[in-house]
């Protein structure tokens, strides 16, 4: 009986020599770089390995693909563009990463995924999924311009990726007759954020293709477990309604893919599949298009157009999704383009439209907004349309379900979606809150958080900083929390993370404010433009000439607001430097947590930027897109 004893005795001793060991090399190898509070959170995070190395042993003995999906009061993932239809942008299930881990001691770059084209979709994340003969995994799906869609191993250090599905040839940008404009280059593939059905695990998305010299788009319905087309998938996007407007034919106008660009994410709402529709560099006779889609069948059921009678009006929102209520209504913004409806028309260019999809699958336009100097924003290219709705939670007040919103003009609309103001003369007094001159420009959508205490809208622009209102009696507070850092073009659209209503972080993409050269060469190259553009469309150029000379007399300040935009300082354009992260203290934006330029020799440099990225946090990581890879950061060490 003494020798097991002894023998027992032995065996734990050396247990406990070997977990002192580790945890004293963790502790001095890497907790010495870092000040009290960084080695401290670096020796809670070796115990949080060990834990999670057991649990993780726990699911791949004992789970089955049956009991893996996340219950009720899980993370259930992010399943669609900004995490919800209300477009919020919040993880509130967020447990590992906090205001004290992420610093540049703490957390960085993790690992970067080489993909086949650029990823302007905003990734999307899916856990505890089993895949057929590679067991379960977490999964982050991504969308390339190739128009191909990756699922990657969200935990993976390498990135592993899981299956991949190509779908059909995509289509140089240099085939589409847009003369000096360049939105998607080199390719134009899948653009649009997809969306996934989490109760089938059916991922949405539509690509553009280009074969046999024919230009479509298609609705792919893919198994989110293994990549493959489900029964009925792809269907081609055709569409055609009654109107006498721009490239209409005996009272009707088609669908032409050659000149939309189906740049919004996609919404699934009410068993229906949304896609909407701008246009490729305002070329042609394009306008707004919403289709809606069977989600099970992918027939279509329904056509919008936002200008059946005139022209433009397309739905871009720099690649937001329509919003959504729980009542199902849908929430667009359109850019420049005729507008009538005060007058009895159907035209809704530069408008907010609140649209219902009713069961006899007719459309209804229950209610809108239009700025009153609507007129003004078209002839000028001020587009209403360059950013999403931000649907907020019930609020207190005599305003209890608004709607937020921005434009070119860099002012940002507060909106009460029950009696949202429709248009009228001189002001936009009817709404609840107009801010103007609140970003020099604003081509990003918002987001939303509900602290402890207080709630907050977070908005960035262009060349300006981020913002933090308050949220008060139904208004956004006056002057705003800024960050001291400026954010180049276009500027970024924030998401939040955090552990319900505690350790709120906004995370941004952004470029950086270009130097003076760079400011330079690209002031030259919009003389050039323009210069082009006079030559080859003079009546145009004339036309906008005479209009802003005659807003010299009408209104000087909106002048000069215009002519600033020409001068250099306000000029550059092409994000030619690596994209940054940065991560701000969600109660007190003026707080940087984190930056991707700050850690020494370049250790978290991220790779080229694209325009309106969204960042997806999820399970203590944070994923997005760049030109040609996906990019990941996290907690060093784990």
């Amino acid at each position: 009986m003494r020798t097991p004893t002894v023998f027992r005795r032995l065996v734990l001793l050396l247990a406990l020599l070997a977990i002192s060991a580790l945890g004293w090399r963790v502790f001095f190898g890497r907790g010495l770089l870092l000040s009290g509070r960084g080695a401290s959170h670096l020796f809670a995070g070796s115990l949080r390995i060990s834990a999670d190395a057991v649990s993780t042993g726990a699911a791949k003995k004992g789970e089955t693909a049956a009991n893996t999906r996340p219950r009720s009061d899980e993370f259930s993932g992010v399943l669609t563009y900004h995490n919800d239809e209300a477009r919020i942008g919040a993880n509130l299930k967020e447990t590992i990463l906090t205001p004290l881990n992420v610093n540049p001691g703490e957390f960085g770059k993790l690992f970067s995924v080489i993909l086949d084209g650029d990823v302007y979709a905003q990734p999307l994340y899916l856990p505890k999924i089993s895949v057929p003969d590679k067991g379960i995994h977490n999964l982050v799906y991504v969308a390339t311009e190739n128009n191909s869609v990756y699922a990657i191993d969200a935990d993976d250090p390498k990135g592993l990726i899981v299956w991949s599905a190509h779908l059909g040839p995509t289509l140089s940008f240099e085939d589409i007759p847009a003369g000096a404009c360049t939105v998607i280059v080199p390719l134009v593939g899948i653009t649009g954020t997809p969306v996934i059905d989490p109760s089938t695990n059916t991922l949405y998305v539509v690509a553009r293709t280009f074969e046999h010299s024919k230009n479509e788009y298609k609705l792919h319905a893919l198994d989110a477990t293994s990549g493959a087309e489900r029964p009925g998938s792809p269907v081609v996007i055709s569409a055609s309604v009654p109107g006498t407007g721009d490239g209409s034919r005996n009272g009707y106008i088609s669908f032409d893919p050659t000149l939309q660009l189906q740049r919004p994410g996609l919404a699934l709402v009410g068993g229906r599949v949304f896609a909407g529709f701008g246009s490729t560099c305002d070329l042609g006779d394009y306008h707004g298009w919403l289709l809606a889609f069977n989600a099970t069948t992918l027939t279509q059921v329904a056509a919008f157009i936002t200008t059946p009678n005139a022209s433009k009006g397309g739905i871009w929102q720099s690649g937001a999704a329509p919003g959504a209520d729980k009542e199902g209504n849908l929430y667009i913004v359109t850019g420049d383009g005729t507008f009538n409806a005060t007058s009895g028309g159907s035209d809704y260019g530069d408008t907010f439209l609140k649209l219902t999809l009713g069961t006899d699958n007719r459309w209804k336009v229950p209610d809108y907004f239009t700025p009153f100097d609507q007129e003004r924003l078209d002839d000028l290219n001020e587009d209403l349309g360059s950013s999403g709705t931000l649907l907020l939670p019930v609020q207190e007040g005599a305003h209890p379900h608004l709607l937020v919103s921005a434009g070119k003009s860099g002012t940002i609309y507060l909106v009460d979606r029950d009696k949202m103001g429709r248009s009228q003369k001189k002001s936009d007094d009817q709404i609840v809150q107009t801010i103007r001159g609140a970003q020099p420009k604003i081509d990003s959508s918002g987001a939303y958080w509900e602290g402890a205490s207080q709630r907050w809208v977070y908005m960035n622009g262009v060349g300006g900083p981020l913002q933090q209102y308050a949220v008060s009696e139904g208004k956004l507070s006056l002057p705003p929390v800024q960050s001291e850092e400026l954010f180049g073009y276009p500027g970024s659209t924030p998401s939040i993370s955090s552990n319900g209503k505690t350790n709120g972080i906004v995370w941004v993409v952004g470029t950086a404010a270009p130097d003076t050269r760079t400011v330079v060469s690209a002031y030259f190259h919009r003389i050039r433009l323009s210069l082009r553009e006079i030559v080859h469309a003079p009546r145009a150029s004339v036309r906008k000439l005479v209009i802003r000379v005659k807003l010299l007399f009408h209104s000087p300040s909106t002048f000069w607001g215009w002519l600033k935009k020409l001068l250099p300082r306000r000029t550059p354009d092409a994000p030619n430097r690596p994209a940054i992260l940065r991560a701000y203290d969600a109660a007190d934006v003026s707080n940087l947590l984190y930056d991707s330029t700050e850690a020494p020799q370049n250790r978290d440099q991220a790779d080229m930027p694209v325009k309106f990225v969204v960042p997806t946090i999820a399970n203590g990581k944070v994923y997005f897109g760049t030109q040609g890879h996906l990019d990941v950061y996290g907690l060093l060490g784990n």
